[in-house]
């Protein structure tokens, strides 16, 4: 709207300044020539005017932001134009049901159109008729029409039929006319000053009481979108945003209705399509929902962030080659999509194509160096390519960007153990469960380390046997490994017939999973027990 700077300084040219005297024909010089060293010195700001339009034009057309006239027809246009100047002027003085989006419609009443053009027209022809008598109100209403001229919709951006944002501005005319007419009518009242005292505070109070109404409506994006829909009819975008924010908060069929709600609005909408398949991801309704990302496909290819969406959906369903395809194509489309390289990475690296994979990471992290999880995943893949101080280095930076990250401990603590340092792994396991008391990982390492490592000073079969217990009680008592575990822990504590009972289990257990190298592991385990000697890591 600042483009109509020029035009709000030729006004005040006019009134307050006086400028532009009302006297000015084509026969008088002094004064013409004074109008035209008014409209002259405002080319700058014309150019600047012309040049920043067009930039916005063009942004906005590129976006797909500016409707072409094909979807929105000329009449259409104009009447949601002169509708939404009405709508404005009623709103300035009584702000009630507002939006924070108002759908456009293709077919307005009649009656409404027709009768906003009368209102607007007996305005226009009062400020026109007074421009003597009371210059501030033509000023005002001019002020009022033209800044609101560039977003009133005849060349469509977006796909709103207006915008509240869009009046801070223009309102500026209106006060002003309202204000000096008000001073100018009431010239001669009695007790003007008190009569003008009260109605400022009637005023204040109503006009509080509904900023305080509507402020509450901005508690969170529920709130937001429920009372969009309840001030509005037909409003697709609503149900979409609402579909989103239920998402996030985990209510998933309720964001499913939302979705379809919007879908029976605008069947072809790609931001609906697009939020009903994530909704339906989250559901564990993978193939419904790879069929409203195709149907995005059709409608918007091009569409930010729908192949990331894709990709994630078909790694969870562990089509990681798709999933490639998908995160590739979005990053043509964003290249500078962290998350995108990250989750293209993650895919790599499942596919055992470690080096591409930390390619990957590394785009990542360039892009945002405090992504969560980067760090972590760089980490395991150069753990897996033996190069642990750098892994580790990734890890401390992880934890910097994450403390809590009781995956990011874990894996510091295995780098750690296989560094040497016993003392830093243990450190880092026990905040794991400083964090997460139920960690099945930490419990599994300390225990290993406790009945097993060679260090006598490091030992404790007491310890051991606690947290291997507690293992097998988080594993649900189906893991064989964790059987292993509890029975090296009672070696370690002198208890070798508990030990050679829980290995024999473990053994039995494998051998039903078909674990057979690990029944011949735990067997070779019972001999050493029967012979009372306590299982020792060998770095197996």
């Amino acid at each position: 709207m600042i483009v109509t700077l020029p035009l709000i300084l030729l006004l005040l040219d006019y009134w307050p300044l006086g400028r532009m005297p009302l006297g000015a024909t084509k026969h008088n010089w002094g004064v013409s020539g004074a109008v035209r060293g008014l409209i002259w010195e405002k080319i700058p700001f014309v150019l600047l005017a012309v040049v920043w339009s067009l930039i916005t034009f063009f942004i906005q057309k590129e976006s797909g932001g500016v409707a072409g006239i094909a979807k929105i027809g000329v009449i259409t246009r104009v009447a949601n134009a002169v509708v939404s100047y009405a709508t404005y002027l009623w709103e300035t003085f009584w702000p009630h049901n507002l939006a924070v989006f108002y759908p456009y419609l293709q077919q307005l009443p009649w009656l409404v159109v027709v009768g906003a053009a009368a209102l607007l027209a007996f305005i226009s022809v009062v400020a026109v008729a007074g421009r003597r008598s009371f210059p501030y109100f033509i000023v005002g209403w001019l002020w009022f029409l033209g800044m609101l001229m560039p977003v009133i919709g005849v060349i469509q951006a977006g796909a709103q039929a207006r915008a509240d944002r869009y009046t801070y501005l223009p309102q500026i005319g209106l006060i002003v006319a309202f204000s000096w007419a008000i001073s100018d009518l009431s010239k001669s009242w009695l007790y003007r000053r008190s009569l003008f005292v009260a109605a400022a505070a009637i005023a204040l109070t109503l006009l509080a009481a509904r900023a305080w109404r509507q402020a509450a409506v901005w508690h969170d994006s529920e709130s937001l979108w429920r009372h969009a829909l309840a001030v509005t009819n037909n409003n697709d975008t609503a149900h979409t945003q609402l579909c989103d924010a239920l998402v996030r908060k985990g209510r998933i069929d309720e964001a499913i209705s939302q979705a379809e709600m919007a879908l029976q609005i605008r069947p072809n909408s790609p931001e609906a399509h697009s939020n009903l398949a994530i909704a339906l991801s989250q559901k564990g309704e993978i193939d419904l929902a790879l069929l409203h990302f195709q149907r995005v496909l059709e409608i918007k290819p091009d569409r930010p962030k729908l192949h990331y969406n894709m990709a994630t959906v078909l790694a969870e369903k562990g089509q990681l080659d798709a999933a490639i395809l998908h995160y590739e194509r979005e990053l043509q489309i964003q290249p500078a999509f962290a998350e995108a390289h990250n989750n293209l990475g993650t895919a790599l690296m499942g596919k055992g194509e470690l080096d591409d994979a930390l390619v990957h990471f590394q785009k990542a992290l360039r892009v945002n160096p405090r992504l969560p999880k980067v760090h972590y995943n760089a980490a395991v893949v150069l753990l897996r390519k033996g190069e642990r101080d750098e892994a580790i280095e990734h890890l401390q930076k992880e934890l910097q960007i994450n403390p809590a990250s009781t995956e990011a401990h874990n894996k510091l603590g295995l780098a750690w153990s296989q560094e040497g340092r016993i003392d830093l792994a243990i450190g880092e396991w026990q905040k794991t469960l400083e964090l997460q008391p139920n960690d099945l990982n930490a419990h599994f390492y300390l225990a290993w380390i406790f009945a097993t490592f060679p260090d006598d000073t490091i030992r404790n079969g007491t310890k051991a046997i606690s947290l291997a217990e507690r293992a097998l009680h988080l594993s649900g008592e189906r893991d064989p490994r964790i059987y292993r575990l509890l029975a090296a822990a009672f070696a370690e504590n002198g208890q070798f017939d508990e030990a050679i009972q829980t290995a024999q289990r473990g053994s039995h257990l494998a051998i039903e999973q078909e674990n057979y190298a690990l029944a011949d592991r735990l067997e070779s385990n019972i001999d050493l027990y029967r012979k009372s000697v306590p299982l020792r890591d060998t770095g197996e």
